[in-house]
């Protein structure tokens, strides 16, 4: 008369210790991250390549004395609202300085006296994601979005027509392509690798190079993060970051080209929702 209502129970019994021990999702729609990017390698290459095939390279980092090691702010972070797309955001800079008394003339360039330098490099993205596969552990996806990156070169001398304080504003749309790979090595440790390509078209601020006609290029952004929950809604992390950056200016008589990789690591703190 009883066993059905035992069974019952005992199959309650059963089943308590796992819906005790069952989680709920952790939240993943919202994610803003702050931190810290620490440059531990930058190279910039000046390359003059003149029209009669007499090319020169010049590493500016050793001949102007500029910083290789610098750090800056860090953000990055997306919206989730459906578990296969998202809207990703993010600004990184890289900024170096430099001062020598070289003395010397180049060419198509003249740093006699003392030469004050500097490169700033500003990039902020708003870009589309879609997670074609997603399940509790791998996520793959593809991106596509906008970029706006600012860069400033300051050589504080002239290079042929073109004056020392250049300044290239690479404004939207700019088209942006990536992938995505994230795997949960546990519910609370997860590694991430990113990768976007970028093709750079820019309008120019050249105010004392009218001779210019023309800029090409592209650049490479690639990361490998780890990242540890201590709590549902916060979580820190470490990202190795490169980013290759190479583009050419084309001139009446010559092609100044400039080639910047940088190598750095940021630390950042995120808070989930």
């Amino acid at each position: 008369m009883y066993y059905p209502h035992m069974k019952k129970i005992l199959l309650s019994l059963t089943l308590l210790p796992l819906l005790l021990t069952a989680q709920e999702p952790l939240p993943d729609d919202l994610k803003l991250s702050l931190g810290a990017y620490f440059v531990g390698n930058h190279k910039t290459t000046l390359n003059i390549e003149e029209s009669n095939g007499l090319s020169v390279g010049l590493n500016l980092q050793n001949l102007l004395n500029m910083e290789t090691d610098t750090a800056s702010a860090y953000f990055d972070g997306y919206y989730r609202f459906t578990p296969n797309h998202r809207i990703e955001f993010g600004y990184k800079g890289v900024s170096s300085q430099g001062e020598t008394h070289n003395g010397k003339k180049y060419d198509k360039i003249d740093l006699s006296g003392t030469v004050n330098s500097g490169l700033d490099i500003n990039i902020a993205r708003l870009v589309y994601t879609y997670s074609f596969y997603h399940n509790e552990k791998v996520e793959l996806g593809v991106s596509i979005g906008l970029h706006r990156t600012a860069i400033n070169l300051d050589l504080g001398a002239s290079v042929g027509n073109i004056g020392g304080d250049l300044e290239l504003v690479i404004a939207p749309p700019i088209p942006l392509l990536g992938v995505r790979f994230a795997y949960d090595i546990y519910p609370e440790w997860e590694v991430l690798f990113n990768y976007d390509l970028i093709a750079l078209v820019a309008d120019l601020n050249l105010p004392e190079s009218p001779g210019i006609t023309g800029i090409s290029g592209h650049m490479s952004d690639l990361t490998l993060a780890t990242e540890y929950r201590f709590f549902d809604n916060f979580s820190a992390g470490l990202a190795l970051n490169t980013t290759n950056l190479n583009f050419k200016l084309k001139e009446e008589n010559f092609d100044l080209g400039i080639d910047n990789s940088v190598v750095g690591l940021a630390a950042y703190a995120s808070f989930r929702y």
